[in-house]
């Protein structure tokens, strides 16, 4: 079956919700969506996910199948976990029935910025310290 063509965010929507994007809390926020990916290409979206320091989130294949490695070839631990920014993911994804979730893990209402965030900070997600 075949869609008609996803009507993409234009810059001027970008430009509009550039203000309210921005202003997402920097200290705290609250989750939004969970999901876990079993397969390529499959979504799910739990009302709860399990972390674990080994195999990132129980039930998601990014550890079984990692973009990005070691130089042994084992899964990168950095990539166990996927964070994204609820406002920027509301934005672009609005055609929900139709385009795809992009996969990552947590969406959070929070700023994510290198600034807010620097390398090295812990974030507590329910019990897990990431």
């Amino acid at each position: 079956m075949k869609h008609a063509p996803v009507d993409p965010v234009t810059a001027a929507e970008l430009d509009a919700a550039l203000h309210s994007v921005r202003a997402a809390p920097r200290d705290t926020g609250g989750v939004r969506l969970l999901c876990a990916r079993p397969g390529p290409n499959a979504r799910t979206f739990p009302e709860v996910l399990t972390l674990t320091r080994a195999a990132g989130v129980a039930g998601d294949c990014e550890m079984s199948r990692p973009w990005l490695k070691l130089p042994d070839g084992s899964p990168d631990p950095r990539i166990q976990v996927s964070i994204m920014p609820w406002r920027v993911l509301d934005l672009v994804w609005h055609d929900r029935d139709r385009v795809a979730h992009p996969g990552d893990n947590i969406a959070v209402d929070m700023t994510l910025s290198e600034a807010d965030l620097p390398a090295g900070t812990r974030l507590a997600a329910g019990t897990a310290i990431l």
